[in-house]
């Protein structure tokens, strides 16, 4: 009887300390537990068979040791007409160091899903206060399901593409808050917006609506934030329009799409991927607590991003509390438009909505 009283005992004298510890450091310790479980989920995930290296995650390593290796500077990924390969020249440095370790490949890429969290966090305090952007920004970390397992993937766009993403929620947040948009502001959203694209086309779906909010209040200034947002957004997309006329601009030919309708994919989007994304079915599709409970949970999450969404519109009268409800509202339906988001089974164009 003794062992369990001396650990409540230890447990108690724990908690006397934390409550005692100045404001601050508890927000360390919490932020660094947080860091913790999230690195412990993803080392568990790379020992498991989810940390097998696949044929994309091989060529993105290959591209990225190329860049120092070989002196090859791809635009887009080979073979493709889209999807930027920054990360190559990101990581090629470390890679080559590191002999084209694997670990160390996937470890970059769940570095920059970090990044992702920070600059979500950075988004969600500007929207909205500190408290609600700490948990934004650990729910990123902490990803469920297929999320947790694309933070492990060396798959060029994702990581990056969700940090830019954030990072257009949060300038343009600032511009939309603007009586008078400050020109460099509005070129600050205008470039993150068109790097997205450039990273990959399909982040349209998230910031073409982010980014209306912002133009929809400044819609007549024309000098202080069309024009430095569209120049921005041209400027960062010049090496994949230089590609594109030096090879007889291929992104813009015809391509086979896979089969299915557009209710299909948005079908597909409600009943296969967000729950994936959510944790609530397995990639072969299986309800990981039992249908009933899972589709009750399922809508127990969404009823809590609509409740959500009503706080964040009706807590405050600056425009930029419209840009989630507006994203989130507009993102499914547009992604439903791009034929190639019709594969729901790995859960990974979750990242989107």
């Amino acid at each position: 009887m003794r062992v369990p009283g001396s650990v409540a005992g230890r447990s108690t004298t724990l908690k006397a300390m934390f409550s005692m510890a100045p404001p601050h450091l508890r927000k360390v310790a919490l932020a660094a537990l947080v860091v913790a479980v999230g690195l412990a989920l993803r080392v568990f995930l790379l020992r498991s068979g989810f940390g097998d290296l696949n044929g994309d995650e091989a060529y993105a390593g290959l591209q990225s040791l190329g860049v120092l290796r070989d002196g090859r500077f791809p635009v887009v990924i080979d073979g493709n007409v889209y999807s930027a390969v920054i990360e190559a020249y990101l990581f090629s440095p470390v890679l080559v160091f590191a002999g084209g370790s694997v670990v160390v490949l996937k470890m970059l890429f769940v570095g920059m899903w970090g990044v992702a969290a920070v600059a979500t966090r950075g988004a969600a305090r500007r929207l909205i206060d500190r408290r609600a952007a700490a948990l934004a920004g650990a729910l990123i970390w902490l990803a469920p399901g297929a999320m947790m397992v694309l933070s492990t993937r060396a798959y060029v766009c994702y990581g990056l593409g969700l940090a830019v993403a954030a990072g257009t929620v949060w300038a343009t947040a600032v511009v939309a808050d603007q009586p008078t948009p400050a020109p460099r502001a509005s070129a600050a959203v205008g470039f993150l917006a068109g790097l997205g694209f450039y990273i990959h086309p399909m982040f349209i779906t998230v910031l073409i609506p982010v980014v209306s909010v912002a133009a929809l209040v400044h819609r007549r200034q024309l000098r202080r934030w069309w024009l430095p947002a569209v120049a921005a957004a041209f400027a960062a997309n010049v090496p994949f329009i230089g590609w594109n006329a030096a090879n007889g601009w291929p992104s813009l030919q015809s391509q086979l799409y896979p089969p299915g309708s557009y209710l299909d994919r948005l079908t597909g989007f409600i009943t296969g991927l967000l729950p994936r994304g959510f944790g609530l079915r397995t990639f072969d599709g299986r309800w990981v607590f039992g249908k009933p409970l899972g589709v009750l949970i399922y809508a127990v999450i969404i009823g809590a991003v609509v409740y959500g969404c009503v706080v964040l519109v009706r807590g405050g009268r600056r425009p930029s509390r419209w840009i989630v409800p507006v994203a989130l509202i507009s993102c499914l339906p547009l992604m439903a438009m791009l034929p190639h988001l019709i594969y729901v089974l790995d859960g990974r164009y979750t990242i989107l909505p």
